[in-house]
């Protein structure tokens, strides 16, 4: 799995927190589907279907209790990191 740098952290924990719009601690299904359909539309991409919403949620969801802690974020953020670079 990838690292990421202190910045990284920093920024992706401050993402996490802005996506986690109820404060639970978590994003869950619908934080998640807002956020990836309001990055589409920036982008001018249709919006996400619910079937790759699902699959967004489950490939992050490292845990399968149907959210996505700050930990799963980022060893995901960090995944991706490693793919784009």
């Amino acid at each position: 799995m990838g690292v990421l740098c202190k910045e990284a952290i920093e920024f992706f924990t401050g993402l996490f927190h802005e996506l986690d719009t109820d404060k639970s601690g978590n994003i869950d299904k619908s934080e998640l589907g807002a956020a990836i359909t309001k990055l589409a539309e920036m982008d001018g991409f249709p919006p996400p279907t619910k079937d790759e919403i699902d699959q967004a949620m489950k490939m992050m969801d490292t845990a399968g209790d149907g959210t996505v802690n700050l930990k799963e974020f980022l060893e995901f953020a960090a995944i991706v990191k490693d793919i784009v670079t």
